[in-house]
């Protein structure tokens, strides 16, 4: 993340149906792990989860 000034990186499992973020500044977020500061919304709605 920092070679490419990324300060947002995110990752869904699947498996868990947990959102993990990780901001280059604070470290892993618990808190709304899905709201992306840089778009100012939560990516939630734009994952397609086939059930």
């Amino acid at each position: 993340m920092p070679d490419y000034d990324v300060r947002e990186g995110f990752k869904y499992d699947y498996k868990l149906g947990m959102w993990h973020k990780l901001d280059l500044e604070k470290g892993a977020i618990a808190d709304n792990p899905s709201w992306c500061d840089a778009v100012g919304a939560g990516l939630q709605p734009f994952l397609f989860v086939k059930t």
